[in-house]
């Protein structure tokens, strides 16, 4: 499926990131505390609902994700929450693992040394690529099974559960692309971590924003969302296609 000098370099790329310790450590225990314990913590509330959850006319009509939270207090609490997580951690994950497979590595000037190698550009990138999204994607897949596990033992439906890996996997594309974007455009690691937060605050906020203001079922909610992401990563996509070079690679 790919050439041997990709799935060389993808070896190498994931050798990389097994030794460093600090990308490790970024890659996954940010996902596990916002997918793992957060719901976990969330699902342990005691049943029950106060007033605002149950009693829809407390509640604006203009906010219909907070009118679904329904009269289960920890149930509805982790059907509202946990989209927000999902599309957090799948923002930040792959950047985290794209600054030290890619930044970093320009930083040191070992992307010097690949240009002695008969390899292109494109196959370096796609390489770097394929080791963070198997990084980010690996991790996050992981315990996005266990949410569903959660969620579904909460009441949430097969439908919503499957809207919300889709989530997962757009929001992961989106964050793939937009790294590789800004690891091509920024001029150092510290650069790459200043651009990142300026375009990750904003997806927060989308998310939350189409979460609680966007009408219609939870699922479609979540399919929304998923589709906004998807557009943002081909877009990003294009644009690292057209300023790709080995002169903006190692500069």
């Amino acid at each position: 499926m790919f050439s041997r000098e990709v799935v060389i370099l993808y070896r190498k790329e994931l050798r990389q990131l097994a030794r460093s310790k600090n990308a490790l450590a970024a890659s996954l225990v940010l996902p596990l505390f916002l997918m793992v314990i957060v719901p976990l913590l969330v699902s342990s509330i005691p049943g029950g609902h106060g007033p605002s959850m149950h009693h829809g006319g407390e509640i604006p009509s203009w906010l219909p994700g907070l009118r679904d939270l329904g009269p289960d207090a920890s149930a509805g609490l982790l059907r509202f929450m946990l989209p927000i997580f999902v599309a957090i951690t799948a923002l930040v994950t792959p950047t985290v693992a794209a600054g030290y497979t890619l930044v970093q590595e320009r930083e040191t000037r070992t992307l010097d040394l690949l240009v002695a190698l008969p390899v292109r550009v494109g196959q370096i990138l796609l390489a770097k690529l394929l080791a963070i999204v198997t990084v980010a994607g690996g991790a996050t897949t992981v315990l996005f099974a266990i949410d569903a596990v959660v969620a579904l033992r909460r009441g949430a439906g097969p439908g919503w559960v499957a809207a919300l890996f889709f989530l997962l996997v757009a929001g992961l594309s989106f964050s793939t692309a937009s790294a590789l974007l800004i690891s091509l455009l920024a001029k150092d690691f510290r650069s790459a971590q200043s651009v990142t937060g300026f375009l990750i605050a904003p997806s927060i906020f989308l998310t939350t924003g189409m979460n609680v203001l966007v009408p219609g079922p939870p699922a479609l909610r979540v399919l929304a969302l998923g589709a906004v992401f998807l557009a943002m990563a081909a877009a990003a996509l294009a644009i690292s296609l057209r300023v790709v070079t080995f002169e903006r690679l190692l500069r």
